[in-house]
């Protein structure tokens, strides 16, 4: 992230934090604790390390088509409703918000210099590794003796 804001240069206007580059810099941290929230939630549901390389390659490849940054999603439906569930959609809205992402290929209107866009963005991220993290916890209930 500093090499990106050292040749960029940094945002100009925050929207809610005091400084734009603590605003990135927060949906970047709140995106990468949700993508390691899942990964722990895929780590828990299979049971051995061969398993896991498929699921996760296709964890990968999801979060960069559904994040809206490579492919229109916004107006198709079924893309839309599948970003609604992937942690990077919302960290790169959260990110584009803040730092006006207008002269970009693709549009889309969760990234307009809007308080009420990073607010969701960062809502809902939260809301993803909450429930990712529970969902992770009761996963590993089966392999605690006495239980599920």
């Amino acid at each position: 992230m500093v090499a990106t804001l050292y040749s960029r240069g940094v945002p100009r206007e925050a929207l809610v934090l005091s400084s734009a580059t603590v605003e990135v810099m927060a949906a970047v941290a709140l995106v990468a604790i949700a993508s390691t929230a899942l990964g722990l939630l895929i780590s828990s549901l299979v049971r051995t390390v061969e398993q896991t390389t498929p699921y996760l390659v296709f964890s990968v490849m999801a979060q960069l088509v559904l994040s809206g940054a490579l492919f229109q999603i916004s107006g198709q439906a079924p893309l839309e409703v599948l970003g609604w569930f992937n942690p990077s959609r919302w960290g790169y809205a959260a990110a584009a918000a803040t730092t006006n992402l207008l002269r970009f290929p693709l549009d889309d209107p969760l990234w307009h210099h809007d308080a009420a866009n990073w607010w969701r963005s960062v809502t809902i991220l939260s809301i993803q590794t909450v429930a990712l993290l529970a969902t992770t916890r009761w996963a590993l209930t089966r392999y605690e003796h006495g239980r599920g």
